[in-house]
């Protein structure tokens, strides 16, 4: 189980389509990690056994990779049958908030940084670990200018017997031409992957995988003012490493690397490149602040204040959060107890932790129920908070399905069928499935483009 003793959650850092990370303190040696939990409502479903294994298979494949570019994983455990993993916490900016920030690399800088990345490749496959969603999200630049490879959720073990939907798991945008064809990704597939995240980071745009040629390439390049000689290099390295026949592109990730390296004038000066990382790590790190509200100041505790919660109330409270979020539950009751002044903050704080949309009007709804907020005399409004859902189940065509699968599928991949179904089995009216799928997107902007199409529906 999760040691409520040893460990502190200070903070969510992010959540994705499986899980959800939180920032902790092991207090037993002081030391910063990261916990990150399997989504409870994934457990639940009919698939709930497959996610289980895939998590577990995360830690494992994440486990065996001890090297410099890859995320360390120090522990795993299992509480009331939610998984959840210890891991080395890094401090920096993933590649797509660089991306994001308008910041850029030199063609140089961008080299070395997958230079870095093919380094970690090269010790995963050797031991039989295919990671299946190399991107720029799960690329971190680090404060001290190291890169971490991170998030083996969909990796593969050369070990495993999970198939089914797990085989073509990734992110879209970012497949091979076989993993988008439903064929089992392999470690030529992560090869295509890093090499079209060296394509954005070069010409700062992501191209769709379908057009890529040599000519496009060229074309692209061109458009960045490179030397001569590193263009004609690099486009011929990019064509091979993007050929849509993985027989084509080159096999492993020490060849890809040495062909990248010798495009290269001058052999890479990695104590350079740190130090050319840490500044951009400062700068964009101070952009995003920049872009932030200021923190609210901490409150009082609202456990001093027996007017506003009972302590049995709590009780209630944590027990209604342990089925969305597991064993985390406790803590993050303890602590938004501790720094909120009524109910509504502390009640709309815990919300903000549970994913789904719907899970959310779920939860508020069993307190409302139970009486926790009704009778607190801080008058908290549970309109102010979340509405409760329909309870009236609503009637969806098959051409309506089929129009939702097939959207759904250009942001997930041929996962979509699946996560439809499921959601359509529980789902009590049209816009409920259409906020539960958005749900599984984990790029926002895309996510809110689904929901923008299909409220118009």
């Amino acid at each position: 189980m999760i040691d409520e003793n040893r460990y502190e959650i200070r903070e969510k850092l992010g959540q994705g389509a499986m899980g959800t990370v939180y920032k902790a303190i092991d207090k037993q040696i002081d030391r910063e990690v990261a916990i990150k939990l399997l989504h409870p409502h994934l457990l639940a479903g009919e698939m709930g056994d497959e996610f289980s294994k895939r998590f577990e298979q995360e830690v494992k494949a994440a486990a065996r990779c001890q090297h410099p570019n890859v995320v360390t994983v120090y522990d795993f455990g299992i509480h009331e049958d939610s998984p959840y993993m210890i891991m080395e916490y890094v401090k920096g900016v993933d590649l797509q908030a660089f991306l994001k920030s308008g910041q850029r690399f030199s063609a140089e800088q961008a080299i070395n940084v997958i230079l870095k990345v093919l380094d970690a490749l090269l010790a995963t496959h050797a031991l039989g670990v295919v990671h299946r969603d190399i991107k720029p999200a799960n690329i971190m630049l680090l404060e001290n200018g190291q890169i971490k490879v991170m998030d083996f959720g969909v990796a593969r073990l050369d070990t495993s017997e999970l198939t089914q939907w797990g085989d073509v798991m990734g992110t879209p945008c970012y497949m091979s031409p076989e993993a988008h064809n439903g064929e089992s990704a392999n470690s030529l597939s992560d090869l295509y992957t890093t090499a079209l995240v060296l394509l954005e980071l070069l010409i700062r745009k992501r191209l769709n995988s379908a057009i890529i040629d040599h000519a496009t390439i060229v074309l692209e390049l061109e458009k960045q003012h490179l030397a001569p000689n590193l263009l004609t290099n690099l486009a011929l390295v990019l064509t091979k490493a993007l050929q849509k026949n993985p027989a084509l592109r080159y096999q492993n990730a020490l060849v890809f690397s040495k062909e990248l390296a010798g495009c290269l004038e001058v052999a890479p000066n990695y104590y350079q490149l740190a130090e050319d990382l840490v500044a951009t790590v400062v700068r964009v790190k101070t952009q995003l602040k920049g872009n932030q509200s200021p923190p609210d100041k901490i409150p009082a505790t609202l456990l001093n204040n027996d007017s506003v919660l009972l302590q049995s109330q709590l009780g209630e409270v944590e027990k209604s959060l342990t089925c969305y979020l597991g064993p985390i539950a406790k803590m993050l009751v303890k602590k938004h107890a501790q720094q909120s002044t009524n109910v509504e903050q502390f009640l709309g704080s815990l919300v903000d932790y549970i994913p789904s949309e719907i899970e959310r009007q779920t939860f508020m709804h069993n307190l409302q129920v139970s009486g926790v907020y009704t009778s607190a005399r801080s008058g908290c409004n549970s309109a102010s908070v979340i509405s409760t859902a329909s309870s009236e189940k609503s009637t969806l065509s098959v051409e309506f399905l089929e129009q939702l699968t097939a959207d759904l599928t250009y942001y997930l991949g041929p996962v979509a069928k699946h996560l439809v179904t499921a959601a359509h089995k529980k789902s009590t009216s049209q816009k409920e499935l259409c906020a539960s799928l958005a749900e599984k997107i984990p790029d926002s902007n895309e996510r809110t483009r689904f929901l923008t199409t299909w409220s118009k529906k």
